[in-house]
């Protein structure tokens, strides 16, 4: 992600890091790496818990301004992290060895001077646990993790992970989760989402065209793993929540309640992930997945209830973010990928009973005429599609919100999508 602010000017070899983010164990000994243009009130942070002896041989210096990183290591006593305001350029100069250059795991992050300037515009660095509180309307919060202390050369395992736990929000604002670090317009940015706590579900008829939208929220949360260097959240309204710097390894995972949303991370090595969700037999209710991608090869996801499997196929580059839901409770999410590096995708799973719905119509949500199945729905801003099943048959609509073009299809094999694709696939 490129800053228009940051412009860099880079003098040093091999890899240049780019701000905002500069991993410390590329600014090579010897050699001063200087950054140019940067803006003057701009903030420095650094997330590390490398060895305090190698901080202090790294020296930084900006206008003025002359410090060694371990003067902006540790935490202040309100458990926010320290920072130096810059003056208009940055130099980084490190009097380490090569070998313990390498070594490092800690890295920089640059704010804009409006950022730094922005009261609701918050950085916290995670060492071990923190508890984050917000109570302005609207507040920006970037979360920069340390390396694991579990983490070991051999490990398959991320380097740095987030645990989140014990999300608490008022049931009528959002909160939002995005990848990478908040841009120069980070307000209006919204390419990067990949979580959030409110959501629209639209319905389509045989015509693509709208018919209804139900607004839900998800007051019960699941543990969030988030194994990312850096991320942030934007929280519409106060909110409270817990972040460790934790990672929990695993495959398959169990939802804590049947009314609940979680959310699947894979930024590495893929193993097939699966989601067992709690529910009740012959329960009412919906469920759904809104996914987010950085993919370079197929995935695919599969949401399995009493009906079926449903698949929901990505096999190209996507960044607009896709919500797929049902009028049925799902038990099972799988996601597959015949590759080990399919590359960055998120995926948030949902479900939800009928009686926890704020909309006034959500009964004819519900209603299925005899041999009819559940449909499902599917909208982003570049396709909206809709699956008409019934006992014998299915029928696919899609229509390009851009040009409205509408294209229809059936087959008389309900488990066969009869546009050629499989069942479900977005294209």
């Amino acid at each position: 992600m490129v800053f228009q602010f940051l412009s860099s000017f880079f003098k040093s070899v091999d890899s240049p890091p780019v701000l905002p983010i500069v991993p410390i164990n590329k600014c090579h000994p010897g050699v001063k790496t200087k950054f140019e243009n940067v803006e003057k009130g701009s903030r420095l942070y650094l997330a590390s818990n490398d060895d305090i002896d190698l901080l202090q041989s790294i020296e930084i210096r900006s206008g003025k301004t002359r410090i060694t990183l371990d003067e902006i290591c540790d935490l202040n006593k309100d458990g926010t992290p320290k920072y130096v305001t810059l003056e208009g350029e940055l130099t980084i100069k490190t009097s380490n060895s090569s070998y313990k250059t390498r070594e490092l795991t800690g890295f920089l992050y640059v704010t804009t001077r409006q950022q730094a300037e922005n009261p609701t515009f918050l950085v916290h660095v995670i060492k071990d646990n923190a508890t984050i509180t917000t109570t302005a309307s609207k507040t920006t919060v970037v979360i920069l993790n340390t390396q694991l202390n579990s983490n070991s050369k051999n490990d398959k395992t991320p380097s740095k992970s987030s645990y989140v736990t014990d999300i608490s929000q008022c049931s009528k604002d959002n909160l939002h989760f995005h990848w990478g670090v908040p841009s120069a317009n980070w307000i209006d940015e919204t390419g990067n989402q990949f979580f959030k706590t409110r959501m629209s579900l639209e319905r389509y008829d045989l015509q693509a065209k709208l018919t209804d939208t139900t607004e839900i929220h998800f007051e019960h949360i699941e543990p969030l793993l988030i194994p990312l260097d850096y991320w942030y959240f934007i929280a519409e309204g106060p909110v409270e929540m817990t972040i460790e710097n934790k990672y929990i390894p695993g495959q398959n995972y169990t939802t804590t309640s049947p009314n609940t949303t979680g959310l699947i991370v894979n930024d590495s090595m893929f193993k097939q992930l699966v989601v067992n969700f709690e529910h009740v037999e012959n329960s009412t209710g919906l469920s759904g997945f809104y996914t987010s991608s950085r993919i370079e090869k197929p995935i695919n996801v599969l949401m399995e209830h009493k009906f079926g499997i449903f698949y929901h196929n990505v096999d190209k580059i996507i960044h607009d973010q896709i919500v797929e839901w049902s009028p049925t409770k799902s038990k099972k999410l799988i996601i597959t990928s015949s590759n080990t590096t399919p590359g960055s995708f998120y995926c948030q799973y949902f479900t939800l009973d009928a009686d926890r719905l704020e909309s006034e119509n959500s009964e004819d949500i519900f209603k299925l005429e005899p041999n009819q199945k559940p449909s499902v729905f599917s909208s982003s801003p570049k396709i909206v599609a809709a699956f008409f099943f019934t006992d014998t048959s299915v029928t696919t609509v899609r229509r390009d919100p851009i040009t409205n073009q509408v294209t229809t299809a059936s087959a008389s094999n309900p488990t066969i999508d009869p546009t050629g694709c499989k069942l479900g696939q977005i294209v």
